[in-house]
């Protein structure tokens, strides 16, 4: 089974690799994306019937997507208003509920907050976050612009629509979900229908963004914290694509229809399976 192209460790810190140095985007930028990509979601929303199901999540209809992007983004609030060392407490905001008279204007209202509010921040001003690695604005400015990227995928798939997703940007996402969330145990139970393989070493999984010559490796490594950094053998399984078919398919927006897999399919479905157990 190929590896897909040469890639080069950066470092035992890092749960992935790649075979150029990355342009990371600057918080002004991720601010900027958020705001455009928050203002498009808020218009999807507002366009779509209530009662259309939300196709990636089960269970959700258009009023819940609504609420839940509300909810991220008031959350927020008070840590960046604050300057809280802490997350913020249940009592130090209101959760919106999708039976909320209103809903659509108080997505919008929460969202032009957040954005006002990340934007008076430094990118490097120190700023508390649950992930050791991103304790400053930035990483909430990224943080907050990528949800937003994927839940306006999610509303806009409720009018059956697809923007395409610039590729610096879908690299971005893919990198920061492997970094912030693959490298970690599972806080949800991977589904019984999708067992895993038994393997020592544990498997090696690349995934390749042809179009920016970006690629990553991860070890599936359930009970011993998740990615790893890899190692010299080549991997088990290879997905091969565009940077933003590779981000929906990680992300678990979309499937495998552009995108070339090198590997076993109970390996794909275990990785599937790793991703969402995830995020």
């Amino acid at each position: 089974m190929g590896a897909g192209p040469p890639v080069t460790t950066r470092g035992t810190e890092e749960p992935y690799a790649t075979w150029v140095t990355p342009v990371q985007p600057s918080h002004d930028d991720l601010v900027a994306t958020l705001s455009a990509h928050g203002e498009a979601l808020v218009a999807a929303v507002q366009a779509a019937p209530p009662d259309q199901p939300v196709a990636c999540c089960p269970g959700w209809t258009t009023p819940d997507l609504a609420a839940h992007v509300t909810n991220v983004y008031r959350h927020k609030l008070p840590l960046l208003l604050g300057h809280l060392d802490r997350a913020p407490d249940p009592g130090e905001w209101i959760r919106a509920r999708p039976d909320d008279p209103g809903l659509v204007p108080e997505l919008a209202a929460a969202h032009a907050e957040l954005v006002e509010a990340l934007a008076a921040y430094r990118g490097e001003e120190p700023l508390w976050s649950w992930h050791p690695g991103g304790q400053t604005a930035r990483f909430w400015s990224r943080r907050m612009a990528h949800e937003t990227l994927i839940h306006r995928i999610d509303a806009e798939g409720l009018l059956g629509r697809s923007t395409p997703i610039p590729a610096t940007l879908a690299t971005d996402g893919i990198d920061e979900l492997v970094e912030v969330f693959l490298g970690r145990p599972a806080p949800h139970r991977i589904p019984e229908e999708v067992p895993t393989r038994p393997a020592e070493p544990p498997e090696l999984v690349a995934l390749v963004a042809a179009d920016t010559h970006r690629s990553w490796q991860l070890r599936l490594a359930p009970d011993a914290g998740g990615a790893q950094p890899p190692g010299e053998r080549p991997a088990d399984l290879t997905i091969t694509g565009p940077a933003d078919p590779l981000l929906r398919y990680v992300w678990g927006r979309s499937g495998l229809d552009e995108l070339t897999v090198d590997g076993p399919e109970d390996l794909e479905q275990q990785f599937r399976s790793y991703c969402a157990a995830r995020t």
